[in-house]
């Protein structure tokens, strides 16, 4: 099992390990107690990880334990390998959790200089995180779809006019659109290459192996490093969390969200984290995205999608970038003529800049242009 129990003492060792509910109530323990061939001692364990719930503080122990032992058990009968999988792809993250401890600080003097490496040029960084916010039905799943097809097919569409350097596959996190009847149709007719594109959905992990698919998860890590993708997209966010992780916590959220960045270094590829903004009224820009701001501060690049109230038109705008400073606004017009404003953003600081669109353009130019400013100063 990629675990090491040898008697009792190493079992309360490993529940003393425990720092989390999921963690007490996972697969790794129950496979664990269920090794032993004698009822009398697995009822001793099972008496051992009641107890460490109460340490907890848990609520509603007794039920908490029915309910772990049940969905344990039908994940097992149902797919025998699948669970076991889970099993040791745990007890490997716990592993590395530990021997981690013993990790030391380097010297910069040996850390070499990179270049940053681009999947859209200014746009989505590879081996970096980035974000993507918007209203409901503003239109993120279209950009998504012309995405994927730029990504996996070198589509060529309104938002992404020029050729892509390279093209390669994009695995994506579904937590909300049906596969069959919402995203193929969507991706076919944007043109993306379907034998490129894999898809998992929280709700099909789920039903395969009784536990929900969480950033936190080392399955994930093990997905991204056997696809290997150059693209990695989780829409939405919150579909993907942990339980006890509160999207207000600062210190919760950016825990929450280093193991996306460790896929993106190991990896080199570009995330994605797709979430809807909030409906605060008055506000704009970071205040619009999350509760908590460590999302936005650990967002190498942050994308926000917004519609104008006086021009039909939908507006693209990255917000804010750590790798940059000049930035670009889209507008696309819902009629087959699409059109591509640029902005450029004057920084004093990183986090405060005002745009000014490009002069030259005639009357009705200079019109739509500040039209377009102006929706994407509300984003």
């Amino acid at each position: 099992m990629g675990v090491s129990i040898q008697d009792r003492t190493d079992f309360l060792n490993m529940l003393d390990a425990c720092r989390t509910e999921q963690q007490l109530f996972s697969r790794l323990t129950f496979a664990v107690m269920f090794h032993q061939t004698d009822p009398a001692a697995r009822e001793d364990l099972l008496d051992d990880v009641r107890g460490a719930a109460c340490n907890m503080q848990l609520p509603a122990v007794n039920y908490k334990i029915d309910q772990w032992l049940n969905t344990c058990k039908q994940a097992w009968q149902a797919d025998p390998a699948a669970f076991m999988a889970a099993v040791n792809a745990d007890a490997k993250q716990r592993k590395l959790a530990l021997e981690g401890s013993a990790v030391q600080p380097g010297l910069l003097a040996d850390v070499p200089m990179q270049s940053v490496a681009w999947l859209v040029p200014q746009l989505l960084p590879l081996g970096e995180v980035s974000l993507l916010g918007a209203d409901g039905g503003t239109g993120k799943g279209i950009w998504q779809a012309q995405l994927i097809a730029y990504v996996t097919a070198g589509k060529t569409s309104g938002f992404f006019p020029l050729p892509p350097q390279q093209t390669g596959k994009v695995l994506l996190l579904a937590g909300e659109d049906d596969p069959g009847k919402v995203l193929k149709a969507r991706l076919l007719a944007a043109g993306a290459d379907m034998n490129r594109v894999l898809v998992l959905t929280a709700d099909d992990y789920f039903g395969k192996t009784g536990q929900p698919l969480t950033l936190k998860d080392q399955a994930l890590a093990d997905f991204a490093a056997k696809a290997g993708p150059l693209l990695l997209i989780v829409d939405p966010l919150q579909s993907f969390l942990p339980a006890d992780v509160e999207m207000a916590s600062r210190n919760q959220m950016r825990s929450a969200l280093l193991p996306l960045r460790a896929i993106a270094a190991k990896q080199g590829c570009a995330v994605l984290i797709v979430m809807h903004s909030n409906k605060k009224q008055g506000v704009s820009g970071r205040a619009r995205l999350a509760d908590s701001s460590d999302i936005w501060d650990m967002a190498r690049s942050v994308l926000m999608m917004g519609r104008s109230t006086d021009v039909r038109a939908v507006h693209f705008h990255c917000h804010r970038h750590r790798l940059f400073h000049r930035l670009r606004a889209y507008r696309r017009l819902p009629l087959r003529r699409t059109e591509l404003c640029r902005a450029e953003k004057y920084a004093q600081k990183e986090r405060s800049a005002d745009v000014r669109l490009r002069r030259g353009a005639d009357a009705a130019g200079k019109t739509a242009g500040r039209a377009a400013g102006e929706a994407v100063r509300r984003v």
